[in-house]
């Protein structure tokens, strides 16, 4: 099984909040570094995009989780095996 099946399996990459207005995404790869990766975006953009659109979210929140980073930008070792090289 692949690491990025294991984590799907245990837990999920991207985690989303709603209370009351406040609207918050958690990027949760904190051994990443919340790197965003194909998946975290997948589900990030409509979610947003939504929140966006809607009149109940008065505050959107990004967050990453763990202590070291909130996002060291797209996990481009995570993208190359994608290229078939």
């Amino acid at each position: 099984m692949s690491t990025t099946a294991q984590q799907s399996e245990e837990e999920p990459d991207t985690v989303f909040y709603e209370k009351g207005g406040n609207r918050t995404a958690l990027l949760n790869r904190p051994k990443k570094l919340n790197s965003l990766n194909l998946s975290m975006i997948q589900k990030l953009l409509p979610r947003l995009s939504t929140w966006e659109k809607s009149d109940m979210a008065k505050t959107i929140l990004l967050k990453g989780a763990g202590e070291k980073a909130f996002c060291a930008g797209g996990d481009v070792a995570g993208i190359y095996p994608l290229s078939g090289k």
